[in-house]
């Protein structure tokens, strides 16, 4: 911000007003949530022009762009409590565009360049710190020490994950460890095979022989599908065995120069050439969890609610967290949606306040007891809605809270994050699989995966 803010001129920006009729952009229906393991939408589909609704214009208008729903369902959270905002402060009127998760971070930086940013908007930890860079994002930290905001109740590690350089660039609205941290299972193909339930006290040793044990090729039944195929699902893997995908400056690939890292990837690819104890390539074609084909499902706790609607009755399974690495570390990589404020807005205060109610404990409670959200707020993990959805939730925000296990998404500091992402997914599942020889693809990867993070920053 060009200046600082106190705490009586904040409020007395905010002064209440007459109740808001807000302005809404009609949105096409999107696809449904995918009940995979990634926590954004497979399928991306344009957002729509306004259909405008009268505006009170004696007040500021605040222009939002909130993330596209799926079919009706998903995220309107954002939309119904921006409105809701809307009515009980009657600060400002709203105007609401609907994007697709898949779409936003190209709108944003076309719509800086092109002088029309939006007051309000959502961001996330994986382009965010690029988009802070190129003069998207206002910076908040003025604005959460004028208004008093209190963060504790965050996940520590997602406020982390929304600083670019020691600068916050948006509040936390959802989080989640990662696409594979957590470890679904089987119990009648675990019984079947003599194994006892894993526990949230196992260890990646115990984790190796379950699956090889759950394994059984002539069935088409394997113990494990753990592959991670995003170079930052590898790197929360690292972190378990207590190493980390880059060095301390984020200059450099540490696939091989961290031993700890290196140890972590022999140990993912001893799971196929080894163990036997997951699928290859060819076998890995359509399996299913739900039909019996995996005895230990590696995703996150984001997609309970999915495992729950797709497990049909008389389907027995539960989830533990991952398993631990040799030293006890549990790492993760953590995505985090953030809600943000433009730049460019010529109403930082109203602006933030509408920014407080969509993270808000209470906005957080409503979207996780509503729509299944995964929630940046550790009271709501430990809340009794969560605990009825299922116990881990619980256990998920003490790791989060722990202050040992890291952390966020591991950015590059040249931040080419869908560049880097992308080498690693097209180099990378040849090693994993053993489809060759583990040092030559080990040096494959390091190569190019470094020159990636030797070129400059994007401009």
């Amino acid at each position: 911000m060009s200046q600082s803010l106190n705490r009586r001129s904040f409020l007395k920006g905010l002064a209440a007003a007459a109740v808001v009729t807000p302005v809404l952009y009609a949105c096409a229906p999107q696809q449904p949530a995918s009940s995979g393991e990634s926590a954004a939408p497979t399928q991306p589909a344009a957002s729509t022009g306004p259909a405008q609704q009268p505006a009170s214009a004696d007040k500021p208008t605040l222009r939002s762009t909130l993330w596209a729903e799926q079919s009706g369902e998903g995220r309107t959270w954002m939309k119904d409590k921006a409105l809701e905002w809307a009515e009980k402060t009657g600060t400002a009127n709203v105007e609401i565009e609907m994007v697709n998760y898949n779409e936003m971070q190209a709108k944003q930086l076309t719509a800086v360049a092109a002088g029309t940013l939006w007051d309000v908007f959502f961001s996330t930890n994986r382009w965010g710190p690029y988009s802070a860079y190129k003069g998207v994002h206002l910076f908040l930290d003025d604005l959460v020490d004028a208004a008093g905001t209190d963060l504790s109740d965050f996940v520590p590690r997602a406020l982390e994950g929304a600083r670019f350089e020691e600068k916050l660039f948006g509040l936390p609205a959802e989080t989640n460890p990662g696409n594979q941290n957590c470890v679904y299972y089987n119990k009648a193909l675990l019984g079947e095979f003599g194994v006892p339930e894993p526990t949230d006290d196992w260890t990646w040793q115990d984790y190796a022989e379950m699956s090889a044990k759950c394994t059984d090729t002539s069935r088409r039944i394997f113990g494990t599908n753990l592959l991670p195929t995003n170079y930052y699902d590898f790197g929360a893997l690292a972190r378990t065995f207590g190493g980390e995908v880059f060095d301390a400056e984020k200059k450099n690939f540490a696939l091989i120069s961290d031993p700890k890292t290196a140890e972590a990837m022999k140990s993912l690819v001893e799971l196929r050439t080894v163990h036997k104890a997951a699928p290859s390539r060819d076998e890995a074609e359509g399996l299913n969890f739900f039909t019996g084909q995996l005895a230990l499902r590696c995703a996150g706790p984001q997609v309970i609610k999915a495992t729950q609607a797709s497990a049909e009755e008389g389907f027995e399974w539960d989830l533990v967290l991952g398993p631990k690495g040799p030293d006890g570390a549990r790492g993760y990589s953590m995505h985090i949606l953030v809600m943000a404020i433009g730049s460019t807005t010529k109403h930082p205060q109203e602006a933030y306040s509408l920014l407080e109610y969509l993270t808000s404990q209470e906005t957080a409670q409503w979207a996780f007891e509503n729509q299944s959200q995964p929630t940046a707020r550790l009271s709501v993990m430990r809340s009794a809605a969560a605990e009825q959805q299922h116990p881990i939730w619980k256990r998920v925000a003490d790791w989060f809270d722990d202050g040992v296990n890291q952390g966020p998404t591991p950015i590059p500091w040249n931040l080419r994050v869908q560049e880097l992402q992308d080498t690693w997914a097209n180099l990378s599942p040849e090693l994993m699989y053993g489809e060759v020889p583990f040092e030559e693809g080990m040096a494959n990867v390091q190569k190019e995966c470094q020159a990636i993070m030797d070129l400059p920053r994007i401009e």
